[in-house]
C-alpha cells in the first residue's frame, strides 16, 4: 500500500517519465536531474508503493503490474493537475462551453431553470446545463469527484470540504384539504403531529428537517408517504 505522505509532486512528475522513457538515464536527462538522484528518488517511490515499479530484463526497463495499472491513472492526474490547477485559464463565459452539472429538487429547477436559461442564452449562449436530482445523502462526493459542479437546495454547511453560499431564505407550510380536521383545531406542533403526512423529498429514508425540529422538541410526526418531487399529485 502506498504512504501518500512521503511522496512529492516532483517525485511523481520524475516516475510518469520513467515509465514513458523506460530509461534512467534518459528521465534523468528529461528532468534535469543526475543518474543517481534518480536512482535514488526511484528507491524511495519504490519503498512508498511497496512496487518495484520498473525492473531491468537485458537491457532495458519494463513495468511491473503494479506500474502498468498506475501509468495511466498517474498521466490522467497529472495532465489534469497542471491544466486545472497550475494553468487554470480565466473562464469567460460568452466563449466558453462547458457543461456545468446542477444537482437540486424538482421544486428549485422548476422556479430558476427558466430564468437561468434565458439569462445565459445571452451571456453564455454555447453553455450547456443538465439538472440532476438531488440526493443529499451524496451529493458531497459528487461534488468531490466532479460529478456534480454545484447543487441548490437546503444543505449542511459545516462540510469540510464545500463552500456554501445563501442564495435565498423560504419559509416552510403544509398543504391540508379545506375539510381536514386540524383547521378545526388549534394550530400548534401536537396536532400538526396527530395526523398522517406526506413527505417530498430525495434521500432514502422518510424523514426530513421538519422531523428533526419535531424531536428536539420531544415530538414526532407519521410519514404514512413519501414522494421523490415536489410536483407529484396531491393527496387530497
Amino acid at each position: 500500500m502506498a504512504n501518500i505522505s512521503d511522496i512529492e509532486l516532483s517525485q511523481l512528475r520524475l516516475l510518469q517519465i520513467i515509465f514513458e522513457t523506460k530509461n534512467l538515464t534518459r528521465a534523468g536527462e528529461r528532468a534535469g536531474l543526475t543518474q543517481s538522484a534518480v536512482s535514488h528518488i526511484l528507491k524511495k517511490l519504490r519503498h512508498s508503493f511497496n512496487d518495484s515499479l520498473v525492473i531491468r530484463q537485458g537491457n532495458k526497463l519494463v513495468l511491473t503490474p503494479r506500474a502498468e495499472q498506475l501509468q495511466p491513472a498517474l498521466n490522467r492526474w497529472l495532465n489534469d493537475f497542471e491544466r486545472n490547477i497550475l494553468f487554470q485559464e480565466a473562464f469567460e463565459p460568452s466563449t466558453s462551453n462547458r457543461t456545468f452539472f446542477i444537482a437540486t429538487s424538482d421544486l428549485v429547477e422548476h422556479s430558476l431553470a427558466p430564468r437561468l436559461i434565458k439569462h445565459l442564452s445571452k451571456v453564455a449562449p454555447n453553455i450547456q446545463l443538465i439538472f440532476r436530482k438531488l440526493d443529499k445523502r451524496g451529493f458531497a462526493s459528487q461534488i468531490e469527484s466532479g460529478e456534480v459542479d454545484f447543487s441548490i437546495s437546503v444543505l449542511d454547511s459545516s462540510h469540510p470540504s464545500l463552500m456554501v453560499r445563501t442564495l435565498y431564505r423560504d419559509e416552510f407550510v403544509s398543504v391540508v384539504r379545506t375539510s381536514h380536521p386540524l383547521l378545526k383545531t388549534k394550530k400548534d406542533a401536537k396536532n400538526f403531529c396527530k395526523y398522517p403526512h406526506v413527505l417530498a423529498g430525495t434521500g432514502s429514508d422518510s424523514r426530513g428537517m421538519v422531523d428533526d425540529a419535531l424531536e428536539e422538541m420531544g415530538l414526532s410526526r407519521d410519514v404514512q408517504y413519501k414522494v421523490a418531487n415536489f410536483s407529484s399529485p396531491d393527496f387530497s
